[in-house]
């Protein structure tokens, strides 16, 4: 099927629990690791260590009380001890079980090599984790890990990056390591927003192009607020990108949020398209459930919709907005989403209309140049040129044609019914149709053509099936 993404990622959902492997440590083994992990156990560490060494522990055989015993010894003076001995055990629970573990292969990137190697000499003869380090120009570990776990996510085809959005992304690829994926989604966030309700597809309901993505990476090396600040810059032109024949783009940046009162309140006075615009996912969504917050993860909710009128009742009195038109740009680490995510925000309906992008970096640039201004300036103007043609083109209502009918129907068939290991995989496929949607509108726009072909749609599902995949392996550690 040509929707179907190329993954191996069966391979690592085992149907029966593992058979165990025993490795016993001796007490100066036991030692030898505890000392070594005291000393990078400091303040900014301690979380990686505790998710990452019990991981690497399981995989290597190490009995479950051993791992408490080394946890124990490393975190004695840690006051979330506790919540370290729980992480252990959740760890234990899910590999014996047959599930994925993972925070092994972070707490391998950063480990120094003496603390790295002293661990590998009693970990890897049983055969664990095997690190070999590179020739001599990369210094940097490779990490050899078994069959059932996965060396880097699943990367999004070529065919993802269309048309329009695939010369952003040659634009913008070469000024940083971000990884491609990133500049993909965050330049369909600010495209849908520049849009706005001019455009819509009716499909079950009107589905305008309002996107929520939040990007995934480790910090400092995948680049993703490098990534989404390109997009927004970039999107900034379009006041400018023909002169004065430009009207001032229709939608307004949010850096910050913490109550769905603000939130009305700010489109109030600003607009009622919003583009919120975080570098701190994790703080939005820990605000968002606070009593005081007016239920911000329901109104963000609601606000996917796209709905004709959105009221708030406050003490002070309701707050309405007409014509609420939302977008989310968020970043964040795999760790920090771990650990902040629940499984409620997967049953509430708020995690399945989000497009989770994970990506990695693509390796250290000395000195990653700008990008050309003119050409970015020809590339703003032929976006606007090309999105104004296609919403004129039929009064912005976007339609699919005969061939991507066909293949809607095969592929929303195949969503429907495809296997699900649990509910929460289920759950999150759930918006995987409307985001195809919006994305497929977005691609024909930017074609020029308010007529959505299955090249459209094909690329669409891609991209989304891409970004499924990822999810339905790292949710199942949400909130572990």
């Amino acid at each position: 099927d040509d929707f179907n993404v190329d993954t191996e990622s069966e391979r690592y959902l085992p149907d029966a629990p593992r058979t165990k492997r025993t490795l016993e440590l001796s007490e100066e083994q036991l030692d030898d690791i505890v000392l070594a992990l005291a000393r990078v156990y400091a303040e900014g560490n301690r979380n990686a260590v505790s998710l990452g060494m019990p991981a690497w522990l399981a995989k290597s055989g190490v009995s479950y009380e051993q791992a408490v015993t080394i946890v124990e010894r490393v975190a004695a003076d840690d006051e979330e001890l506790e919540d370290r001995l729980d992480a252990v055990r959740r760890t234990y629970q899910r590999w014996e079980s047959g599930l994925s573990v993972s925070g092994y292969q972070a707490l391998l990137r950063w480990l120094p090599s003496s603390v790295r190697d002293v661990i590998a000499t009693h970990l890897d003869p049983f055969g664990g984790v095997t690190v070999t380090v590179g020739g001599a120009r990369d210094k940097r570990p490779e990490v050899v890990i078994e069959p059932d776990e996965r060396s880097s996510y699943v990367q999004a085809p070529e065919s993802s990056y269309y048309g329009w959005f695939g010369a952003y992304r040659d634009l913008m690829a070469p000024c940083t390591s971000a990884a491609d994926i990133y500049h993909l989604a965050s330049s369909l966030v600010y495209a849908g927003a520049t849009l706005g309700k001019k455009a819509h597809l009716y499909q079950a309901q009107r589905h305008h192009p309002n996107m929520m993505a939040v990007l995934v990476g480790e910090t400092g090396r995948a680049k993703k607020d490098t990534a989404a600040k390109f997009a927004r810059e970039f999107f900034d032109l379009q006041d400018t990108a023909r002169g004065t024949l430009m009207s001032p783009k229709g939608y307004d940046v949010l850096f910050g949020l913490s109550t769905s009162e603000g939130l009305l309140q700010w489109m109030q006075k600003t607009g009622p398209n919003v583009v919120l615009h975080t570098s701190e996912f994790n703080t939005l969504i820990n605000k968002a459930r606070r009593d005081s917050s007016g239920d911000l993860l329901l109104t963000m909710t609601k606000m996917w919709d796209a709905p004709e009128q959105l009221d708030l009742p406050t003490r002070k009195g309701p707050l309405s907005v007409r014509d609420p038109f939302f977008s989310l740009l968020g970043t964040v680490t795999p760790h920090i989403l771990q650990r902040d995510m629940k499984v409620e925000d997967i049953e509430s309906g708020f995690a399945n209309r989000v497009l989770w992008v994970f990506g990695e970096g693509k390796g250290y640039i000395a000195s990653p140049p700008e990008p050309d201004s003119y050409e970015k300036k020809r590339l703003m103007a032929e976006f606007l040129n090309a999105t104004e043609a296609a919403i004129d083109e039929n009064h912005g209502i976007f339609k699919r044609d005969a061939h991507a009918e066909d293949l809607w129907a095969d592929w929303a068939e195949h969503v429907f019914d495809r296997s699900y290991n649990n509910d929460d995989e289920r759950f999150m496929a759930e918006r995987l149709e409307g985001n195809a949607t919006r994305i497929a509108l977005l691609f024909a726009a930017t074609d020029g053509t308010s007529r959505i072909t299955d090249r459209h749609l094909c690329a669409a599902i891609d991209f989304v099936e891409t970004c499924y995949e990822n999810v339905r392996i790292e949710s199942r550690m949400w909130g572990a």
